[in-house]
């Protein structure tokens, strides 16, 4: 198997995967966000919460897509394959 490097324009996939993470974590948190907001809970405390469970969805977007399925929908719409430096699937270790 040869592979090649990816286009400048299918480089932008990145950026379009940060926004699906960015979009998948804005539909569970903002509605939550509000609700703790509404129930007195500090700003600052649902900042906090909404920063770390962002990071902790993109990370499970890229982990789950990446590793399990060896692309993300971004990256499959782009026709990328997220391999190893010999071609065979991701691994951890």
């Amino acid at each position: 198997m040869t592979s090649k490097p990816a286009s400048v324009v299918a480089r932008s996939a990145v950026i379009l995967d940060h926004l699906a993470a960015l979009v998948i974590s804005s539909i569970f948190f903002v509605p939550a966000g509000i609700f703790f907001l509404r129930n007195g809970v500090s700003f600052p405390a649902v900042t906090l919460a909404s920063t770390v469970f962002s990071i902790l969805v993109t990370f499970a977007y890229f982990v789950v897509f990446e590793y399990r399925k060896g692309a993300t929908p971004v990256k499959k719409a782009f026709g990328l394959k997220v391999v190893s430096e010999d071609g065979e699937k991701i691994r951890f270790w």
